[in-house]
């Protein structure tokens, strides 16, 4: 059998108002879940950050990372994620609130369908779904930490300013809330005490 080598043209040129996305954190359907959790803490090292909820629909956050609330998300029957799908979505991280909001409006112009504007108190987010309807969410991060998990609605079309000031207003209503530094030094020590 002849093989086609197959030539891909790369196209490197430099984009004018170009993001840089960093993979954030993955969510995983589960259906046995002590086993899941144990694998990540015991086997990969993971540390239990935050969790809702019980066993079947139990939501448990993990992270390695001492600069990460999680990376990793599993979701048991009847938790936050869709336990139908391989993966429950995927995040990445862009470096500011005004390039997650040219990104928002970007998304709109393309008319890639619902789109769903949220703070977890400790990121703005925005999730819509990719053409083959994976769920993908765009975030930027806030200086502050509530206990996860949270989610809450917020208008990216008022102005920056009051954004932030209306995400702040209602994230110091929430449990767990501290600015992200103080909540970084503690989950740092977590994480390095656990190594």
């Amino acid at each position: 059998m002849k093989r086609r080598l197959l030539r891909l043209k790369l196209d490197n040129s430099p984009r004018e108002n170009a993001m840089i996305f960093q993979l954030s954190h993955v969510a995983i359907p589960v259906t046995d879940m002590t086993a899941m959790r144990r694998f990540y803490t015991k086997t990969l090292g993971f540390v239990v950050t935050d969790q809702k909820g019980e066993y079947p629909g139990e939501t448990v956050f993990m992270s390695a990372n001492p600069n990460e609330h999680h990376q990793v998300v599993l979701a048991a029957n009847g938790g936050t994620v869709d336990t139908d799908a391989v993966l429950g979505h995927f995040a990445m991280r862009v470096g500011s609130l005004q390039e997650l909001k040219r990104l928002r409006q970007r998304l709109i112009e393309s008319d890639i369908g619902p789109l769903r504007c949220l703070s977890h108190g400790t990121t703005w987010s925005v999730y819509f779904r990719d053409p083959e309807n994976t769920q993908i969410e765009i975030l930027t991060d806030t200086p502050w930490h509530v206990a996860q998990p949270c989610g809450f609605e917020v208008d990216f079309d008022q102005p920056e300013e009051e954004l932030i000031v209306k995400t702040e207003a209602h994230a110091r209503t929430l449990p767990g809330f501290r600015p992200r530094a103080d909540w970084s030094a503690n989950h740092s020590a977590i994480i390095k005490n656990y190594s």
